[in-house]
């Protein structure tokens, strides 16, 4: 039985109002703040009644501060050298520093350069790759279509798996696994609601269902009139999320409103097998094509793309650097074998490196550390990779895992502590990488020990 929207208005096109906050995160503007020195000069102290042998004012002024005119600026660059300083010459002298809690060393005077205290530096992290993964799960009936998105990890430790026409959710917990809803079409996406156990799955008849994974119940489905299977799915907030199609189309949807909503043709009959919010400012969108071009797009002017850029191949694999809003990383197919890291801000290539592989996935487990989903490979076609904020360069680190087929989709748990990857070859591949800070002995060695997979 079809699938269709309940509204009766499940065909239509309707425009929805462009909505977003104004993005401030693509200029990259840096600001120093400059340090205003204040102290008490000018407070009078408590009275100090000291025999009072007769000083002249030329040699001490108000409260035993040198003259400046004994001073020149050629030493210390502030008042003078600290030779030129006069010491106490008698007893007086003394004993009014004494009664001031001074020493002659701290007062005033800047006899050497201010201290410098450096801010302790973060313990830098070291991955470790266990020398088998955590476990493997069959996926039989699997569809290996490069261009679907056919896993992905959502809350409460629940993983959804589009296995043909119908939908599962395993359960890493329980290790049990549900079928939520078999569909009339063949399922060619799915993505989790970021805050709610729902999912959202598209099939090749241009449905979208939306599914209570604890309820296992479907809470409502909506469709398009032009039969293009939705290839890819990107929540933007709980309640609007974004679907690629494969006749190129992009369209952005309110489930508060349950009808396809604004389209925008990237190009005629091109695939979209990739779609991306920019978790950090909600109004950029990326989006790859399998016309070898990367297009960002402004919520706010959704007509056009504000920038793109291109690779050799198709592009499936995406991803945002997290805290780094203007950074995206993407991978290219088969006749590209690359990654780049570019920064749409300022419209530059920051980093292209070669993968030696088809790149089909992409997820970053941190920050700064990102794991590569490849096709079939001499060498692991499950890697690791970093970026490096200093250089604003990427590389290699690990090889993760060799896996039989071509891994088409990779996903991570909500804390990046552990990832599965889903190859062609009908299986789910856990792993649970080890990491702790270095040790400074650690840190003064000059290469690091990984094991890697075999």
């Amino acid at each position: 039985m079809s699938v269709r929207s309940t509204t009766g208005n499940g065909g239509n096109f309707v425009q929805i109002p462009p909505v977003g906050k104004p993005s401030s995160a693509l200029k990259i503007e840096e600001e120093e703040n400059k340090g205003v020195i204040s102290g008490n000069v000018g407070k009078t102290r408590s009275q100090v009644y000291l025999p009072h042998p007769k000083v002249s004012h030329q040699q001490f002024n108000d409260r035993f501060i040198p003259s400046r005119s004994a001073m020149t600026t050629a030493g210390s660059g502030v008042y003078g050298a600290a030779s030129e300083l006069r010491s106490p010459q008698n007893d007086f002298d003394m004993e009014v520093l004494d009664a001031l809690s001074l020493q002659f060393s701290r007062t005033v005077m800047l006899t050497s350069k201010p201290k410098t205290y450096k801010v302790p530096a973060k313990p830098e992290v070291r991955w470790k790759f266990p020398a088998n993964p955590e476990r493997v799960l069959d996926a039989p009936d699997l569809n290996p279509d490069f261009y679907y998105n056919e896993m992905d990890w959502g809350p409460e430790s629940l993983i959804g798996l589009n296995l043909g026409k119908a939908a599962y959710v395993w359960n890493k917990v329980t290790g049990q696994a549900t079928e939520a809803g078999t569909h009339e079409n063949m399922l060619t996406s799915i993505r989790w609601n970021p805050l709610n156990p729902i999912f959202a799955v598209g099939d090749e008849g241009a449905t979208l269902t939306l599914t209570d994974a604890v309820a296992q119940k479907k809470l409502l489905s909506f469709s398009s009139d032009n039969g293009s299977s939705i290839l890819s799915i990107a929540w933007r907030t709980p309640n609007e999320l974004t679907l690629g199609a494969e006749n190129g189309g992009i369209y952005h949807c309110d489930i508060r409103m349950p009808k396809m909503g604004s389209r925008v043709q990237t190009s005629l009959n091109n695939k979209i097998p990739s779609v991306e919010w920019n978790s950090k400012d909600i109004s950029m969108l990326a989006a790859g094509s399998n016309d070898r071009y990367v297009r960002i797009f402004d919520l706010r002017r959704f007509t056009q793309p504000s920038f793109s850029y291109t690779h050799d191949a198709a592009i499936k694999a995406l991803k945002w650097v997290p805290d780094e809003p203007a950074l995206l990383l993407s991978g290219g197919g088969e006749l590209d074998r690359r990654i780049q890291l570019m920064d749409v801000g300022q419209q530059k290539l920051l980093s292209k490196q070669e993968v030696g592989a088809q790149v089909c996935s992409a997820v970053f487990m941190d920050k700064r550390y990102f794991v590569l989903g490849l096709g079939p490979s001499q060498d692991a076609n499950v890697q690791c990779w970093r970026y490096v904020p200093n250089s604003k360069k990427l590389e290699k680190f690990a090889d993760v895992f060799k896996d039989p087929g071509r891994i088409l989709n990779l996903a991570k748990d909500l804390n990046g502590s552990e990832f599965c990857a889903l190859s062609s070859a009908e299986s789910i591949t856990f792993f649970l990488p080890i990491t702790k800070a270095k040790t400074k002995s650690e840190k003064a060695k000059s290469s690091l020990h990984i094991d890697t997979l075999h």
